[in-house]
Order: structure tokens, then sequence, then C-alpha cells
């Protein structure tokens, strides 16, 4: 019985890190479109050029692991960077619209365009070096 209970708990949590995105891939956007996006980001991109919009949910693990190094990053790098966060569960058709299927989703933008996604998470040195590289 012991047996059968971890092997049901080991793949719950390997559903749960598959469902949330746990491993960091990066992937291209194609950048031709403008992206148009909701007055909950937009009004946070107003202020700079290159925004990030943090796609989660608040029942993802790695999500809140993510949380603490989103937040120093948007100090480290006010007025230059434009960080806003979306609840895909609070807003659906936003996440459909930048076609999120796993969380953490960090979705980057410079001048409206789509620049790049970052699908996992990312450790704080990861997420640092990406950030420098945009506002080069």
């Amino acid at each position: 019985m012991r047996i059968r209970f971890k092997l049901i708990g080991a793949a719950v949590a390997l559903m749960s890190l598959a469902a949330c995105g746990s491993n960091n891939q990066d992937s291209k956007a194609n950048g031709e479109q403008a992206v148009e996006v909701s007055e909950t980001v937009s009004a946070t991109a107003a202020e700079a050029d290159i925004q990030v919009i943090d796609f989660y949910a608040t029942w993802c693990v790695p999500c809140k692991h993510l949380a603490p190094i989103i937040e120093k990053m948007e100090k480290k790098y006010a007025g230059k960077i434009a960080f806003s966060r979306v609840d895909v569960d609070a807003e659906p058709q936003l996440a459909e619209q930048y076609n999120i299927t796993a969380m953490p989703t960090l979705v980057f933008i410079k001048g409206g365009e789509v620049i790049d996604v970052a699908v996992g998470l990312m450790s704080e040195d990861e997420l640092d070096a990406k950030l420098q590289d945009l506002t080069k």
C-alpha cells in the first residue's frame, strides 16, 4: 500500500510540474506583428519601451518561486523596464491572446512587439542577463 501511494504522489507531482512548465525553454516569438494588450497590461507599459509580462497562476509552485525574483528585477530596472503580472485564471482571454499554455511564462515586449518568450522557472541570474540584453 505504501508503494502505491508513493507512486501516485510522484505521478501527481510530475503532472503538477508539467502543468506549470517547470523546465525553462526560451523561444523567439514572431516579432512581425504589433501586440495589442489589455488595459491592465498597457497601463504598466506606458512608462517604458520595454515590458515584461509575467503570466502566472496562484496554484503554480514555480510561479511562486519566480515572484520574488520578478520583484527584485522590477526594483533594479525601475524606469527602464515595465513589469506586469497576469493571473491566467483571472484573465484567460489575455492568456489565450499570448498563447500561454504553461506557467510561469514571461513575455518580453520591446517597441510594441513580442521579441522573446521564456517558459518555466528562471534563476535570478538568467533573468537578469536577459534583461540586461534588452536594455542595451
